[in-house]
């Protein structure tokens, strides 16, 4: 197993290199921060479209590798056609996740886990706190996709920003729409749709729509 694991980071390199030196500035690229396997597909890189806000070391963040066995990965992707992410800390974005930038700002804190099949839009704005765990197959979104109106005149607002905080866990299969927000150490639960404000700090969370089932909780990873 851990032979196939460093065949897997040996034959990563040329595209983790690649990944670097095209998105960072060369004095943070160097250190190779960003370590992106081999069969992550990527569109759309350009400079400056990634930033790191901490100190810079080798492997800090890596994407495309390891998540639950039993959960089958789709292809990772990384789409980073207008907007920027910024990681604050360690970020561990495991396999078949996609992160696309289609014109806002994706920021992730420290110690940020996103296990398989997760899927990121950002249009507006999207902050995480630190210490935040998605689930397999979670879908954070902020945009309503296409226009929408009532009677041909009132237009749907498009994009809000999400904001999740500090030690969150977002439960697989869960969909976070534009609007949500939820609170430092709140539980959101398996499959449940977000989209308002949950502004009180440890709650559990679930529904469709979701809505506080619980106070006081607390969760470890």
């Amino acid at each position: 197993m851990q032979v196939r694991h460093l065949l897997t980071y040996l034959i990563s390199l040329p595209k983790t290199i690649f990944f670097n030196f095209r998105c960072l500035p060369i004095n943070q690229a160097i250190h190779l921060p960003i370590f992106v396997a081999y069969n992550v597909k990527l569109l759309n890189l350009k400079k400056n479209v990634v930033s790191i806000e901490t100190v810079v070391k080798f492997g800090l963040v890596r994407i495309g590798f390891s998540g639950t066995e039993i959960i089958s990965p789709n292809r990772s992707l990384i789409d980073l056609k207008q907007g920027k992410v910024i990681f604050k800390g360690k970020s561990v974005i495991t396999k078949g996740c996609t992160i696309s930038v289609t014109g806002g700002t994706i920021i992730l804190g420290n110690n940020f886990y996103a296990n398989r099949n997760c899927f990121i839009s950002c249009t507006d704005r999207l902050v995480v706190g630190n210490n935040v765990l998605l689930g397999w197959n979670v879908i954070l979104f902020d945009s309503a996709g296409h226009t929408l109106s009532y009677d041909g005149k009132k237009k749907i607002k498009m994009t809000e920003e999400i904001v999740i905080g500090n030690h969150v866990w977002i439960c697989a299969e869960a969909h976070l729409l534009k609007g949500s927000k939820i609170a430092d150490g709140s539980v959101v639960a398996y499959s449940s749709l977000v989209t308002g404000y949950f502004v009180e700090k440890n709650c559990l969370i679930g529904g469709i729509p979701a809505k506080t089932l619980r106070k006081g909780v607390s969760w470890e990873k």
